[in-house]
């Protein structure tokens, strides 16, 4: 609802939640901040990523050619997805689904497959719930 009652211009926006709860205003927490530019996009991605309590993603050799491992710093037992976009925000590599780590670790195998070299975001979520969103780059 735009709004314009003897001072600056103003603009309310809300939506209700699946939940029923209206939120009017949307609150800030919500929205992304408008950014030109895919790089700059990916950048803000990797930065809005803020590290939860648990383990944080180590995307070695970071940039890649035919194989990205994807560590953790403390024990994970598996994940529940793995996720590459282009910076188009095509998913390029998905797998879902129960996925064991080796060594606390998963290696994506991109070799025979044609990626494009530049920027990519790697998207994990951990069995306990927890999303990593990291930027990587293709050699």
């Amino acid at each position: 609802v735009h709004k314009e009652q003897g001072g600056g211009d103003n603009l309310s926006v809300g939506w209700q939640l699946p939940s029923g709860t209206l939120e009017r205003p949307v609150p800030g927490k919500r929205l992304s901040p408008y950014l030109q530019g895919a790089s700059l996009i990916s950048s803000a991605l990797v930065s809005a990523n803020a590290k939860k309590a648990g383990a944080e993603v180590v995307p070695y050799p970071n940039p890649f050619t035919e194989e990205l491992t994807i560590a953790f710093t403390e024990d994970v037992e598996e994940l529940q997805s793995v996720m590459l976009y282009d910076m188009k925000g095509s998913i390029v590599y998905k797998r879902t689904g129960s996925i064991p780590l080796s060594g606390n670790a998963y290696t994506i195998h991109l070799a025979g497959k044609y990626y494009s070299p530049g920027y990519y975001i790697l998207r994990i979520i951990q069995s306990n719930g927890q999303a990593s969103v990291v930027k990587v780059q293709k050699r």
